[in-house]
C-alpha cells in the first residue's frame, strides 16, 4: 500500500473589513455600549489586548434600535434588534441592513454556531428564555422555560469549544445544547459586590488555546470592567481594564474561526508498503470484504478532536459493483454509501476511536469477474475550521495470487468476489 500525504490547512480569515471602514484586526472585537442616561446605544471597537476604546460610525445598521452583534464562522456580520427581535445581514462595505426574518419578540443577545445558526437569550419576558434562528431560511424557534430548565432569563453568550455560555444576575452558566438539563452554573457571583458579567466574548489565540474576556457592571459604583474569564479555575480575573461604557454586546469574527491546525490522515504511519492482509505465496482467494487501510493507520489533531471524516472510493473499474462500508465504532456515525462514506460525530470521541474507525472500513466488490487494476480510498478529515489534505490508500487488485512479498493490498481470484 503507498500513500501520498501532505496537509495543508484552511486559514480562517485574519481580516474583516467593517461597514464603517474599520478593520477589526487581532483582539479587536466589535461592541455595542450605553452611553449617558437618554442617549442612543453607541457601537465601537474595543482593542483587548490595549484596553483601548473607540466608537465607529453610527451609520452601521442605524436602522436598529438597540443592535445585538455577531459573526458566524465565514465572517459575516448579522445584528439582531434586541427591542423587537427583528435579524438582518450587515452589509460590510456600507453597514445597510438587509432584514432577514424575526422573533416577534425582544431578545437581549445572539451566538452563532455555525454559519447558517445562531441562539439567543433573552434578560426577561413571558414565552421563554432561548431563541434559535437559521439566517439561510428564516426559521425561527422561542423554547419554552420549561424545555431549556434549568437555563433561565440571562445576559450575553459566547461559544468556547463548543460549548455555549451566558451570564445572569447570580453567575456565568454553561449552556448544553444537547440535553438543556445538564447545564450547569460554573462561577458564582455577588450581585451587589461584584457586578455581573453584561456579555462575554471568547477569542481563539491558536489552534487549541482561548481567551474569554467578560464585560462586568458595578452596580453600586456605576463603573464598567473588562475582566478575563477562567473557567477552569472558575474566576473572574480583574485585569484592570476600566472602560468608559457599559458594554452589553460584543462580537468577534475569532470566536468561530480558529487559527489553522495540523490536522493528518494517515493510512500507513510506519510507510511499511505492506499488503493490507498478510498473503503467503499460495493465497487462493481474497475475502469478500477487505480492510482500506494499514494497520498502524493512524490520525494527528491539534485541536485533539475531529468532527468528521470523508472518505471516497475512486478508479471502480467495476463500477457500482465496487462499495465501501463502515463495521461501525464508538458513537461514530455513518451517512451516505457506494463509492462514498462520510464519518461523523456529534459527542466527539477520542483519536483513538476515530483510528479505529478507520479499522472498520471495509471495500466490497460483487462483480464477476472482477476487473484487476489500482483503485484508490481517500479520506479527508474536518476538525472545527481545518481540513486535512487528501490522504490516498492505493489497492491494487490483482487476478491472481502476487508473489510473496510484492506490495499487494487485494487479491482477487477470476470469478470470486
Amino acid at each position: 500500500m503507498k500513500k501520498n500525504i501532505y496537509l495543508l490547512y484552511l486559514l480562517a480569515c485574519a481580516l474583516i473589513v467593517t461597514a464603517y471602514a474599520t478593520p477589526v484586526l487581532g483582539q479587536e472585537i466589535l461592541v455595542t455600549y450605553r452611553g449617558e442616561v437618554g442617549e442612543p446605544i453607541g457601537v465601537g471597537v474595543l482593542d483587548v489586548s490595549t484596553c483601548s476604546f473607540s466608537t465607529v460610525d453610527t451609520a452601521l445598521a442605524s436602522q436598529l434600535t438597540r443592535p445585538s452583534f455577531s459573526y458566524n464562522p465565514s465572517g459575516e456580520l448579522y445584528a439582531l434588534d434586541v427591542t423587537n427581535g427583528n435579524f438582518y445581514s450587515v452589509d460590510l462595505n456600507d453597514g445597510s441592513a438587509l432584514y432577514i426574518s424575526s422573533f416577534n419578540t425582544n431578545f437581549g443577545e445572539i451566538q452563532f454556531v455555525n454559519d447558517s445558526i445562531f441562539y439567543a437569550i433573552r434578560l426577561e419576558g413571558m414565552i421563554g428564555a432561548v431563541g434559535i434562528a437559521n439566517v439561510n431560511t428564516g426559521e425561527t424557534e422561542i423554547l419554552t422555560t420549561t424545555e431549556t430548565d434549568p437555563v433561565g432569563y440571562g445576559t450575553g453568550l459566547t461559544i468556547r469549544n463548543d460549548s455555549l455560555y451566558y451570564g445572569d444576575a447570580f453567575g456565568i452558566h454553561y449552556m448544553d445544547r444537547e440535553n438543556f438539563q445538564n447545564s450547569e452554573m460554573v462561577i458564582p457571583i455577588d450581585f451587589f459586590a461584584e457586578g455581573p458579567t453584561d456579555d462575554m466574548v471568547t477569542l481563539q489565540l491558536s489552534c487549541d488555546s482561548t481567551i474569554t474576556y467578560g464585560f462586568r457592571w458595578a452596580p453600586i459604583e456605576e463603573r464598567y470592567f473588562m475582566d478575563i474569564i477562567d473557567f477552569e479555575n472558575q474566576q473572574r480575573i480583574d485585569i484592570g481594564c476600566e472602560l468608559p461604557h457599559r458594554v452589553v454586546s460584543t462580537a468577534s469574527p475569532l470566536e468561530l474561526t480558529p487559527p489553522a491546525c495540523t490536522l493528518v490522515v494517515d493510512p500507513d504511519l510506519d510507510d511499511s508498503t505492506a499488503p493490507l492482509l498478510s498473503y503467503a505465496a499460495d493465497t487462493a482467494c481474497a475475502p469478500g470484504a477487505l480492510p482500506v487501510v494499514d494497520a498502524d493507520a493512524g490520525i494527528e489533531s491539534e485541536l485533539g478532536y475531529v468532527d468528521s471524516i470523508r472518505v471516497l472510493l475512486a478508479g471502480t473499474l467495476d463500477g457500482a459493483a465496487e462499495s465501501l462500508s463502515f463495521l461501525g465504532q464508538d458513537s461514530i456515525q455513518v451517512s451516505g454509501g457506494g463509492s462514498a462514506l462520510l464519518l461523523s460525530a456529534p459527542l466527539r470521541p477520542s483519536i483513538q476511536a476515530w483510528e479505529q474507525a478507520l479499522q472498520a472500513l471495509r471495500y466490497s466488490n460483487t462483480a464477476m469477474p472482477l476487473q484487476a487494476g489500482e483503485r484508490q480510498v481517500r479520506f479527508i478529515a474536518y476538525a472545527a475550521n481545518n481540513v486535512s489534505d487528501t490522504a490516498h490508500a492505493r489497492l491494487p487488485l490483482f487476478s491472481s495470487t502476487p508473489s510473496a512479498g510484492e506490495d499487494a493490498s487485494v487479491t482477487a481470484c477470476p470469478g470470486a468476489a
